[in-house]
């Protein structure tokens, strides 16, 4: 019986994981709520690769051109002194990423057009911010146009490098709050690519 105690402790050991991954199928209120992601999943994600917003030239482009890249949309009414502020924690946040900035954009999506040389103005105080102007909601729009749209003011919303809308910020998140999940976000999304490439 001696011989066989540590084979049955090994084998106890090794179904462990299976049986409780098997309750927690069957009995998924037993699940934790805690999550570790600082903003808010939109379910099911909204695929924004075929929505177009007016661009500083007075042409409409598509929010495709940006797939491959994370890209943070910043919708705005207008763009004052705390808008500003948001715009510069953004630009810190993306600093911040080291070697992984180039993969997040940032669009700053204002509605009504910025007056005067506003947009201007922002290109040059914060240095590769695009400054796009959201089309109003349509009766004969494209459902992604009205949900660029509806977009809440004062929050920020990511978009995967899909092109799909995933996350939304409310106007309360901090900048640490932020870049931690940017972080998390780039690292998990890296040995993704690694493991399509290998």
């Amino acid at each position: 019986m001696k011989s066989r105690l540590p084979l049955l402790m090994l084998l106890l050991v090794s179904a462990a994981p299976v049986l409780a991954a098997w309750v927690l199928f069957q009995m998924p209120e037993l699940m934790p709520d805690g999550h570790s992601n600082q903003g808010q999943l939109i379910q099911p994600v909204v695929p924004l690769v075929d929505a177009s917003v007016v661009g500083a030239d007075g042409e409409r482009f598509s929010l495709g051109e940006y797939q491959g890249r994370w890209l943070m949309l910043i919708p705005r009414n207008d763009c004052p002194a705390s808008c500003r502020q948001r715009l510069h924690d953004v630009q810190q946040v993306r600093l911040a990423l080291g070697m992984d900035r180039s993969r997040l954009e940032r669009l700053l999506l204002l509605s009504p057009p910025p007056a005067g040389d506003t947009g201007h103005a922002l290109d040059e105080a914060f240095p590769g911010l695009d400054v796009a102007i959201r089309p109003p909601g349509e009766a004969n729009a494209q459902a992604t146009d009205d949900v660029v749209a509806s977009l809440e003011n004062d929050s920020l919303y990511l978009v995967d490098p899909l092109g799909n809308l995933m996350m939304r910020y409310p106007p309360e998140t901090t900048a640490e709050q932020l870049l931690t999940d940017l972080e998390r976000l780039l690292a998990v999304s890296k040995s993704w690519g690694n493991h399509a490439s290998n």
